[in-house]
Protein backbone atom coordinates (compact mmCIF):
# COMPACT_ATOMS: atom_id res chain seq x y z
CA UNK A 1 0.00 0.00 0.00
CA UNK A 2 1.34 3.28 -0.70
CA UNK A 3 0.22 7.23 -0.07
CA UNK A 4 1.42 10.46 -2.03
CA UNK A 5 1.51 13.50 0.68
CA UNK A 6 0.92 16.37 -1.11
CA UNK A 7 2.39 19.24 0.57
CA UNK A 8 2.77 23.20 -0.43
CA UNK A 9 4.81 26.09 0.96
CA UNK A 10 4.06 30.09 -0.68
CA UNK A 11 7.33 30.80 0.60
CA UNK A 12 10.46 30.36 -0.23
CA UNK A 13 12.33 27.45 1.56
CA UNK A 14 15.75 26.07 2.02
CA UNK A 15 16.50 22.06 2.29
CA UNK A 16 19.93 20.39 2.57
CA UNK A 17 20.33 18.56 -0.86
CA UNK A 18 20.62 15.26 0.90
CA UNK A 19 17.61 15.16 2.80
CA UNK A 20 16.83 11.56 3.19
CA UNK A 21 17.65 11.73 7.35
CA UNK A 22 15.09 14.47 7.45
CA UNK A 23 12.50 12.24 5.40
CA UNK A 24 13.04 9.15 7.85
CA UNK A 25 13.09 10.52 11.03
CA UNK A 26 9.84 12.46 9.84
CA UNK A 27 8.26 9.19 9.33
CA UNK A 28 9.40 7.47 12.84
CA UNK A 29 8.15 10.64 14.88
CA UNK A 30 4.99 10.22 13.18
CA UNK A 31 4.16 6.53 13.73
CA UNK A 32 5.87 6.95 17.51
CA UNK A 33 2.86 9.57 18.21
CA UNK A 34 0.45 6.70 17.23
CA UNK A 35 2.22 3.75 18.21
CA UNK A 36 5.37 4.00 20.02
CA UNK A 37 6.22 0.26 20.35
CA UNK A 38 6.03 0.05 16.77
CA UNK A 39 8.37 2.93 15.59
CA UNK A 40 10.68 1.67 18.05
CA UNK A 41 10.66 -2.06 16.89
CA UNK A 42 11.15 -0.89 13.24
CA UNK A 43 13.83 1.83 14.25
CA UNK A 44 15.93 -0.23 16.32
CA UNK A 45 14.73 -3.71 15.08
CA UNK A 46 12.93 -4.30 11.99
CA UNK A 47 12.22 -7.68 10.64
CA UNK A 48 14.62 -10.22 11.18
CA UNK A 49 15.44 -13.08 7.70
CA UNK A 50 18.76 -14.26 7.41
CA UNK A 51 20.77 -12.64 9.87
CA UNK A 52 19.68 -9.42 8.23
CA UNK A 53 17.29 -6.62 9.25
CA UNK A 54 14.28 -5.08 6.80
CA UNK A 55 12.34 -2.59 7.81
CA UNK A 56 9.50 -3.29 4.78
CA UNK A 57 8.86 0.33 4.00
CA UNK A 58 10.34 3.33 1.77
CA UNK A 59 9.93 6.36 0.34
CA UNK A 60 10.80 8.44 -2.96
CA UNK A 61 12.52 11.51 -3.29
CA UNK A 62 10.88 14.83 -3.26
CA UNK A 63 9.34 15.96 -6.36
CA UNK A 64 9.51 19.54 -6.37
CA UNK A 65 7.24 22.24 -8.60
CA UNK A 66 9.83 25.10 -8.46
CA UNK A 67 12.96 24.11 -7.37
CA UNK A 68 16.87 25.65 -8.01
CA UNK A 69 19.56 24.02 -6.02
CA UNK A 70 22.55 25.91 -4.94
CA UNK A 71 26.09 24.98 -3.30
CA UNK A 72 24.57 21.92 -1.70
CA UNK A 73 20.89 23.29 -0.56
CA UNK A 74 17.98 23.27 -2.54
CA UNK A 75 15.73 26.50 -2.47
CA UNK A 76 12.05 25.89 -3.32
CA UNK A 77 8.76 26.78 -3.78
CA UNK A 78 4.81 25.51 -4.47
CA UNK A 79 3.90 22.34 -4.92
CA UNK A 80 5.63 19.32 -3.29
CA UNK A 81 5.25 15.39 -3.88
CA UNK A 82 6.32 12.41 -1.05
CA UNK A 83 5.52 8.62 -1.51
CA UNK A 84 5.62 6.70 0.96
CA UNK A 85 5.04 2.43 0.51
CA UNK A 86 4.93 -0.23 2.69
CA UNK A 87 2.99 -3.65 2.14
CA UNK A 88 1.86 -3.31 5.82
CA UNK A 89 -1.64 -1.43 5.70
CA UNK A 90 -1.00 -0.97 9.68
CA UNK A 91 2.14 1.34 8.94
CA UNK A 92 0.74 3.16 6.43
CA UNK A 93 -2.88 3.94 8.38
CA UNK A 94 -0.93 5.31 11.56
CA UNK A 95 1.23 7.31 9.13
CA UNK A 96 -1.85 8.87 7.67
CA UNK A 97 -4.18 9.23 11.20
CA UNK A 98 -0.93 11.46 12.63
CA UNK A 99 -0.13 13.14 9.05
CA UNK A 100 -4.26 14.25 8.99
CA UNK A 101 -3.70 15.90 12.56
CA UNK A 102 -0.88 18.47 10.96
CA UNK A 103 -1.50 21.48 9.11
CA UNK A 104 2.29 21.56 8.45
CA UNK A 105 5.46 18.93 8.57
CA UNK A 106 8.62 20.33 9.25
CA UNK A 107 11.69 18.68 7.23
CA UNK A 108 14.76 19.62 8.65
CA UNK A 109 14.37 24.30 8.28
CA UNK A 110 12.15 23.68 6.09
CA UNK A 111 8.27 24.41 6.48
CA UNK A 112 5.46 22.44 4.49
CA UNK A 113 1.64 22.86 4.15
CA UNK A 114 0.04 19.31 4.33
CA UNK A 115 -2.11 19.65 1.28
CA UNK A 116 -3.67 16.26 1.62
CA UNK A 117 -2.93 12.73 1.07
CA UNK A 118 -3.74 10.39 -1.94
CA UNK A 119 -4.28 6.90 -2.47
CA UNK A 120 -2.53 5.75 -6.07
CA UNK A 121 -4.34 3.11 -7.76
CA UNK A 122 -3.40 -0.10 -7.40
CA UNK A 123 -1.40 -1.85 -10.54
CA UNK A 124 -2.43 -5.43 -11.86
CA UNK A 125 1.16 -7.40 -11.15
CA UNK A 126 2.20 -9.80 -14.08
CA UNK A 127 5.13 -11.47 -15.10
CA UNK A 128 6.57 -9.00 -16.96
CA UNK A 129 6.70 -5.52 -15.88
CA UNK A 130 8.19 -1.65 -16.66
CA UNK A 131 8.98 0.71 -14.02
CA UNK A 132 10.83 3.85 -12.87
CA UNK A 133 12.49 4.58 -9.99
CA UNK A 134 11.21 7.31 -8.00
CA UNK A 135 14.65 7.20 -5.87
CA UNK A 136 17.47 5.94 -6.37
CA UNK A 137 18.07 1.90 -5.76
CA UNK A 138 21.23 0.91 -4.27
CA UNK A 139 22.30 -2.56 -3.28
CA UNK A 140 25.37 -3.66 -1.19
CA UNK A 141 27.47 -6.49 -0.38
CA UNK A 142 29.06 -7.93 2.59
CA UNK A 143 33.27 -8.11 2.72
CA UNK A 144 35.20 -9.63 5.40
CA UNK A 145 37.79 -7.61 6.41
CA UNK A 146 41.38 -9.35 8.17
CA UNK A 147 40.33 -8.74 11.73
CA UNK A 148 36.84 -10.47 11.10
CA UNK A 149 34.71 -8.06 10.62
CA UNK A 150 32.59 -7.56 7.96
CA UNK A 151 32.57 -4.05 5.88
CA UNK A 152 29.36 -3.55 4.02
CA UNK A 153 30.59 -2.46 -0.10
CA UNK A 154 27.94 -1.06 -2.30
CA UNK A 155 27.94 -2.72 -5.77
CA UNK A 156 28.17 -1.39 -9.08
CA UNK A 157 24.92 -1.54 -11.11
CA UNK A 158 27.00 -3.51 -14.00
CA UNK A 159 28.06 -6.24 -11.08
CA UNK A 160 26.60 -9.45 -11.95
CA UNK A 161 26.30 -9.42 -8.17
CA UNK A 162 23.89 -6.46 -8.34
CA UNK A 163 20.66 -7.91 -9.51
CA UNK A 164 21.32 -11.35 -7.85
CA UNK A 165 21.80 -9.59 -4.28
CA UNK A 166 18.17 -7.77 -5.05
CA UNK A 167 16.67 -11.38 -5.77
CA UNK A 168 17.88 -12.41 -2.55
CA UNK A 169 16.44 -9.37 -0.87
CA UNK A 170 13.17 -9.67 -2.67
CA UNK A 171 12.73 -13.23 -1.54
CA UNK A 172 13.91 -12.41 2.38
CA UNK A 173 11.24 -9.72 1.89
CA UNK A 174 8.59 -12.59 1.31
CA UNK A 175 9.45 -14.69 3.77
CA UNK A 176 9.14 -12.38 6.31
CA UNK A 177 5.31 -11.38 5.32
CA UNK A 178 4.28 -14.93 4.07
CA UNK A 179 6.80 -17.15 6.48
CA UNK A 180 7.57 -19.19 4.00
CA UNK A 181 9.40 -18.96 0.70
CA UNK A 182 7.35 -19.07 -2.57
CA UNK A 183 7.11 -21.87 -4.89
CA UNK A 184 8.23 -19.30 -8.23
CA UNK A 185 11.72 -18.05 -7.32
CA UNK A 186 11.64 -16.27 -10.72
CA UNK A 187 13.20 -12.59 -10.52
CA UNK A 188 14.80 -10.62 -12.80
CA UNK A 189 15.74 -7.55 -13.96
CA UNK A 190 16.51 -5.59 -17.41
CA UNK A 191 18.12 -2.18 -16.79
CA UNK A 192 17.37 0.86 -19.14
CA UNK A 193 20.03 2.80 -20.78
CA UNK A 194 19.10 5.97 -19.03
CA UNK A 195 20.84 5.06 -15.51
CA UNK A 196 22.38 7.39 -13.71
CA UNK A 197 24.46 7.19 -10.73
CA UNK A 198 23.97 9.10 -7.78
CA UNK A 199 25.81 9.28 -4.15
CA UNK A 200 23.83 10.95 -1.60
CA UNK A 201 25.58 11.73 1.58
CA UNK A 202 23.35 10.62 4.71
CA UNK A 203 24.09 11.14 8.41
CA UNK A 204 27.16 10.66 9.64
CA UNK A 205 28.59 10.97 6.70
CA UNK A 206 28.06 7.85 5.07
CA UNK A 207 28.40 8.08 1.25
CA UNK A 208 25.73 5.68 -0.29
CA UNK A 209 25.94 4.92 -4.27
CA UNK A 210 22.61 4.73 -6.11
CA UNK A 211 21.06 4.32 -9.74
CA UNK A 212 17.78 6.61 -11.39
CA UNK A 213 16.41 4.25 -14.13
CA UNK A 214 14.07 2.70 -15.92
CA UNK A 215 13.82 -1.19 -16.19
CA UNK A 216 11.82 -4.45 -16.82
CA UNK A 217 11.19 -7.05 -14.54
CA UNK A 218 10.42 -10.56 -15.10
CA UNK A 219 9.24 -12.90 -12.69
CA UNK A 220 6.30 -13.79 -10.49
CA UNK A 221 4.29 -11.39 -10.17
CA UNK A 222 4.30 -11.92 -6.17
CA UNK A 223 7.89 -11.05 -5.92
CA UNK A 224 7.28 -7.73 -8.47
CA UNK A 225 4.62 -7.06 -5.96
CA UNK A 226 6.91 -7.26 -3.08
CA UNK A 227 9.47 -5.47 -5.13
CA UNK A 228 6.77 -2.31 -5.76
CA UNK A 229 5.32 -2.29 -2.10
CA UNK A 230 8.75 -2.71 -0.08
CA UNK A 231 11.35 -1.43 -2.63
CA UNK A 232 13.93 -2.59 -4.90
CA UNK A 233 17.01 -3.47 -3.31
CA UNK A 234 18.62 -2.45 -0.17
CA UNK A 235 18.39 0.95 2.37
CA UNK A 236 14.42 1.19 1.36
CA UNK A 237 13.94 2.76 5.00
CA UNK A 238 16.26 5.50 4.42
CA UNK A 239 14.72 6.59 1.05
CA UNK A 240 16.10 3.90 -1.88
CA UNK A 241 14.61 1.98 -4.18
CA UNK A 242 11.21 2.96 -4.67
CA UNK A 243 9.57 2.51 -7.97
CA UNK A 244 6.22 3.36 -9.91
CA UNK A 245 4.68 1.51 -12.98
CA UNK A 246 5.34 2.62 -16.62
CA UNK A 247 2.40 2.56 -18.83
CA UNK A 248 -1.21 1.32 -17.87
CA UNK A 249 -1.75 -0.46 -14.77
Amino acid sequence: MRIILNLNSKDQQLLDINYNYYISAFIYSCLKEINEDMANKLHNEGFRCNYKNYKMFTFSNLFFENYKIEKERIIFSGNVKLSISSPFSEFIEYLVKSILFKEEIKLGSAKLKVDGISIPPIPEFKERMRFKTISPITMSTALLKEDGRLLKRDLYIEDERFIENIRRNVLAKYEIIHKKLPDDIRFDINFGKNTKGKLIKYKNGINIKGYLTDCEIIGNPELIEIAYECGLGDRNSLGFGMIECLGKY
